[in-house]
């Protein structure tokens, strides 16, 4: 059934765009919000630590958005909703009554304020954390997605390998000084059990330029990436060739998440090994412990004889989480 449907999402690298899109594709009718109003990454700051003070804002310009809207819309689904502060969130729900509102976490509760609130008041409520999914009431557990497209998912040869591993993310929490510490473990050893050293591409993002110049000036990892670490996002195209170029991808997830990323399971899915600090990937369906390797962020032992043993078949598991599919689940 085709359905009428409001996307509200953050703008997040082109995953609103992939989710509309494939919306679209599907033959539904797709209007989209973003969660943030504004990419300003001190909007992002005060949304999250001290989100009231941006209220009278949030309600008017949520206010301006909905009116813009069809009223009879059939479906609504919130990916993170960063910005929906009850008031926002209460005129939503008085314009498109005859709305089925669904709500999915990518974050965990500990960094999303006001997601105990979207959790009790939308008709159903998804998180991609395992843990939060047992802790919270009402909050139940769906792996994330991740998007790929025909070719990537075709049976046909895979490329020569450029690396052993590689990471392109984005800079937060401890991730350089675990990093760091990652790259060590992968340099050549001497002795009896010498082992050459392993091929480790990694680009790391900063979001903010204050968050640049600070790290740079106080976090003694920065020396050791100066050379991996950007200002601008890895475009899409170099971002395929780095990441299908390695037998493995690495995941340093962030302490107060436990959910998968889209990188992770999209690896799974390829036929590549995954290298995680996320313990709690042993609780998925595409936990296999021949493809996955979990490591401690504190003291990591990284295994050539793993990354360099023959590919792996592609994960059904992890291919059930390719978009499509995913948004199968909604309904959708």
């Amino acid at each position: 059934m085709k359905k009428t449907i409001l996307l509200i999402m953050p703008e997040f690298f082109r995953y609103h765009l992939d989710v509309q899109e494939r919306l679209r594709k599907a033959g539904h009718t797709v209007y989209f919000v973003p969660d943030r109003p504004s990419k300003n990454p001190f909007f992002k700051i005060v949304a999250r630590k001290a989100r009231w003070l941006l209220n009278p804002y949030l309600r008017h310009w949520y206010a301006r958005a909905f009116a813009a809207l069809p009223a009879d819309l059939g479906e609504i689904l919130i990916i993170k909703g960063e910005c929906l502060v009850p008031e926002v969130f209460a005129a939503m729900r008085a314009r498109f009554t005859k709305a089925r509102v669904q709500f999915y976490l990518w974050d965990s509760i500990a960094n999303s304020p006001g997601a105990l609130y979207l959790i009790a008041h939308c008709d159903r409520a998804y998180t991609f954390d395992f843990d939060d999914s047992k802790a919270v009431g009402g909050l139940a557990f769906r792996p994330n997605f991740f998007t790929a497209t025909e070719a990537e998912l075709s049976s046909g040869p895979r490329p020569a390998f450029d690396w052993d591993l590689a990471f392109v993310g984005t800079v937060h929490s401890d991730r350089l000084r675990v990093l760091q510490r990652i790259a060590v473990a992968c340099e050549p050893t001497t002795g009896v059990n010498a082992s050459p050293p392993l091929r480790f591409f990694r680009y790391l993002f900063f979001q903010s330029v204050l968050l640049y110049i600070a790290r740079r000036l106080f976090d003694p990892a920065f020396s050791f990436f100066k050379n991996d670490v950007h200002l601008t996002p890895l475009s899409g195209s170099a971002l395929e060739k780095a990441t299908l170029g390695a037998r493995a991808i690495l995941d340093v997830h962030h302490p107060k998440q436990t959910g998968i990323t889209q990188r992770s399971i999209k690896s799974l899915a390829l036929g590549q090994r995954l290298v995680t600090t996320n313990a709690t990937i042993r609780n998925y369906p595409f936990y296999d412990e021949r493809y996955v390797r979990v490591i401690d962020r504190e003291n990591p032992v990284i295994d050539a004889v793993f990354l360099r043993a023959p590919p792996p078949p592609p994960s059904a598991a992890a291919r059930a989480q390719e978009l499509d599919q995913w948004l199968k689940q909604w309904g959708f």
